[in-house]
């Protein structure tokens, strides 16, 4: 299976990894010839961004982009970090979150968008968390809840936004129950985005056939596999933390008079 233009995403801030475990997955990346994309905390996060390029981070993604507003702060905030080397953007892609209504909204303004002279535009690519927008939605009261059961309600909304950018030459990915099934009816309403999210990847998507459905699950397989990695070293270090407590609790006891 080709791993080209595949991103392994960080997702710091869901899982809690500090520079270490995200040092990890770098490396884990690069020696599986995968992408790297580093997740940032918000529009403004000039500590993550600064981190990201430490990381050689092959491509950024912003959580819950609801405006032009938040998206001119990632501009700005990116050309804070590469002030003297923006010329790296150019090979480097962001990923812009759509999580709730109001980003929805927000799609229908996306031929207002100024892009800064560092930016691409075919380095933006708007991804849709269907789950999230479920959610955002209040079609549901917690997490508890399979996006098949609201397949034809969320992708009959997301579709026009979807030809929308497209139509003004963004690129689109969709992310939240990527499942074969899933995968198939997003082909049979002529839904296709550029790039399929499913967890730790995004994937390129050249056409839906029998070979995206089997690379979609593969890549499923081995999330099981690194996120069995990542959990076990915080383990660890919450083991030692234990353990160093314990050992100094006791060596005061033995030291009170």
């Amino acid at each position: 299976m080709s791993n080209k233009k595949i991103y392994l995403n960080s997702n710091e801030h869901n899982f809690d990894l500090r520079f270490q475990e995200n040092i990890m997955l770098c490396n884990y990346a690069r020696s599986n010839n995968f992408n790297f994309c580093s997740m940032m905390g918000g529009p403004e996060s000039i500590r993550d961004l600064q981190e990201a390029k430490n990381l050689f981070a092959d491509a950024f993604e912003f959580p819950m982009i609801e405006s032009l507003f938040a998206l001119e702060k990632i501009f700005l905030a990116i050309e804070k970090v590469f002030i003297e080397d923006n010329y790296t953007l150019d090979s480097k892609e962001i990923f812009i979150n759509i999580s709730s209504t109001d980003g929805l909204n927000f799609i229908d303004k996306v031929n207002l968008i100024k892009l800064p002279p560092f930016v691409n535009y075919k380095n933006l690519i708007f991804n849709f968390d269907r789950r999230s927008i479920i959610k955002s939605l209040g079609l549901v009261k917690d997490n508890n809840f399979e996006i098949a059961d609201f397949e034809k309600k969320i992708n009959s909304l997301i579709k026009s936004k979807v030809d929308f950018l497209q139509t003004n030459s963004f690129r689109v990915c969709i992310s939240g129950g990527i499942t074969e099934n899933s995968l198939k009816y997003l082909n049979s309403i002529n839904l296709k985005p550029n790039f399929i999210k499913t967890g730790l990847f995004t994937i390129p998507i050249d056409q839906f056939n029998d070979n995206l459905y089997y690379k979609v699950f593969e890549l499923q397989k081995l999330e099981v596999k690194i996120i069995s990695l990542v959990n076990k070293c915080l383990l660890d270090k919450h083991d030692y933390l234990k353990i160093r407590e314990k050992h100094l609790q006791n060596y005061i006891s033995s030291k009170n008079l």
